[in-house]
């Protein structure tokens, strides 16, 4: 009866440790926040030559299991057509974190103050470390001001 106990206690320990995850983050790192920048920079520059396949090669796999390349393409288009040519961005906020342990992986989000020919917007670029390059995963254009 002894040895059952034991081999319980043993089990329920071995499940402990099996299902834990052992992390550690650190947020908001410089060295992270220009790696991102570098990404966004490149998009950017892309968008201003209106080079729209090499600014779809800074997408990643996560971002193209719910767009297609064309897709994105096509929006990038029709985005330059509504607001104008590209003219400037200005970096409003940043977040980053780097999780190692368990479940390793850096994420970091960008929002930028966009100027366009006829709007301002306000454009939140989410990037991922994905097999060690920093690629685009979300490119939200939040909102917009026709410029006056």
């Amino acid at each position: 009866m002894k040895y059952l106990y034991i081999c319980v206690g043993l089990f329920l320990v071995t499940l402990f440790f099996y299902a834990c995850n052992f992390n550690s983050t650190n947020y908001n790192i410089e060295d992270d926040k220009i790696d991102a920048e570098a990404i966004t920079n490149s998009f950017y520059k892309h968008i201003k030559e209106k080079n729209y396949d090499q600014a779809s090669l800074l997408f990643g796999l996560k971002f193209y299991k719910t767009t297609t390349e064309e897709q994105l393409k096509l929006f990038l288009q029709q985005l330059n057509n509504n607001f104008g040519n590209y003219k400037s961005n200005e970096l409003l906020k940043w977040n980053t974190s780097d999780t190692k342990g368990t479940n390793n992986g850096k994420e970091y989000v960008l929002k930028y103050k966009v100027v366009y020919d006829k709007f301002t917007a306000t454009e939140t670029i989410s990037l991922e470390l994905e097999n060690n390059v920093v690629k685009i995963v979300g490119y939200n254009v939040d909102s917009f001001v026709q410029k006056q």
